[in-house]
């Protein structure tokens, strides 16, 4: 087809000299433009070899971040929450949550190219990433975390924890063993400090005045009721020495009670803070002295911390005190009936009388005023769990379908009937009667 067939189109006749000249021109230039492509990418990588050859800014700020850190202050969606002595342990790629006997591990990454700059909590066992940023000033660090991340995966722009947000939990932390003179944060109340595990804010508050039995409060679920208890009993429950030393240096009250009704050394005990409960023995607290019937002595007898019970025993916990004329016979009387069979041996072996009369160990069914020996109620109480083993022997032999719950219940009682036979046997060989 002819081009002239176009109107408007004028056509010229190029010779074919100037097409092939033209043709050699134009691979000329592609050529010339490969080598320049090749010559940039070569020299990008280049570069990027000696990039990686370098140490990371990330890896640096990860050995700045690494070491425990205490978290002075949390809040989470909008609301203050108590630390109650809780740490950060980073180390390596791993992080640690401790909270007293509580640890929880987890993994985390760091990237301080970005800003502000990134960390990432990764929980590997539920496959789950907490993306959130950090501020690093010397021994000072702020983290905030999505805390919604099943529901929103975006990640905090600002260090803020604000009422039924995504980005809901901020921490902020300080270096153990850091000093808080050069502390970019501001000083914490003694309440705080104590309730944060900050020992040194602790220091500086009790050296600025702070009335070192100022009570720690919590809500509770009736509307403007709060429960009250001694800081002091805060900082023993923590298990944290230093802070428990502070404040009796400061003439804390060794005798007020928590919200439990346990003094500082019961609540020691209670938490299995042994190096409190000897702090407090060396400071001479009244070992005894228990506003609920519940003394130190009781508390570790439930736990079968046995060394905490001979500090105890050691500081007068099982000598007749006049002040507390009833509470040897309480803490026998709670011990046998909880058929505690070693903290019997315990108590037995350390001159408890095996025959006194406890009105505590009166069966309501029998109604003795004077109350019964150990034995005497250890032996009814096998007679009425006998009972109960013959009854579901009897259901178990007869036509009831549920045998197998049946079954499970006589189990239950079988057990509970031994270890009152166990006891029985401990006070017959300790000389006991009816």
């Amino acid at each position: 087809m002819s081009l002239f067939l176009f109107p408007g189109v004028s056509w010229t006749r190029t010779p074919w000299a100037v097409i092939k000249r033209r043709d050699v021109q134009e691979r000329s230039t592609q050529v010339k433009d490969q080598v320049m492509f090749n010559k940039l990418l070569l020299a990008a990588l280049a570069f990027a070899c000696l990039e990686l050859g370098k140490p990371s800014a990330v890896a640096d700020q990860r050995s700045e971040i690494e070491g425990e850190w205490t978290i002075v202050a949390l809040s989470d969606g909008g609301r203050k929450k108590d630390p109650q002595g809780a740490t950060m342990v980073f180390a390596g790629d791993d992080v640690t949550l401790k909270r007293g006997a509580h640890q929880e591990k987890m993994k985390f990454s760091v990237d301080s190219s970005k800003s502000p700059p990134w960390i990432d909590y990764i929980e590997t066992e539920k496959k789950r990433t907490s993306p959130g940023i950090y501020e690093l000033k010397g021994d000072d660090l702020r983290i905030c975390v999505n805390g919604n991340v099943e529901k929103i995966k975006d990640r905090p722009a600002r260090f803020a924890s604000e009422y039924r947000a995504a980005h809901d939990t901020l921490f902020v932390l300080r270096r153990v063993g850091a000093a808080n003179v050069a502390s970019s944060q501001p000083p914490l109340s003694l309440r705080d400090a104590v309730r944060a595990g900050d020992a040194p804010q602790v220091a500086l508050a009790l050296q600025n005045g702070a009335d070192p039995n100022v009570r720690n409060q919590y809500p509770t679920p009736i509307v403007g009721s709060r429960l009250q208890e001694p800081i002091l009993c805060v900082a023993a429950k923590q298990g944290n020495v230093e802070i428990v030393r502070l404040l009796l240096k400061h003439q804390a009250a060794t005798e007020d009670h928590s919200h439990e009704g346990l003094t500082p050394i019961g609540v020691a005990a209670r938490y299995g803070h042994r190096e409190v409960v000897r702090l407090l023995c060396e400071h001479k607290v009244d070992v005894q002295a228990s506003p609920s019937g519940r003394t130190a002595l009781s508390e570790a007898f439930l736990r079968g911390d046995f060394e905490t019970a001979k500090l105890l025993v050691a500081q007068g916990a099982l000598t007749a005190n006049p002040k507390h004329t009833h509470n040897i016979a309480s803490v026998w009387s709670s011990t046998v009936q909880r058929t505690n069979v070693p903290a019997v041996r315990f108590l037995l072996a350390h001159g408890v009388d095996v025959n006194q009369r406890s009105a505590g160990l009166t069966p309501t069914s029998k109604r003795n005023p004077g109350g019964d020996t150990a034995l005497t109620w250890t032996r009814y109480e096998i007679s009425v769990v006998q009972k109960r083993c013959d009854h579901l022997i009897g259901q178990i032999n007869g036509a009831n379908p549920n045998k197998e719950s049946l079954q499970s219940s006589l189990e239950y009682e079988q057990k509970g009937l031994a270890v009152l036979k166990a006891q029985e046997q401990v006070l017959l060989d300790a000389g006991a009667k009816e």
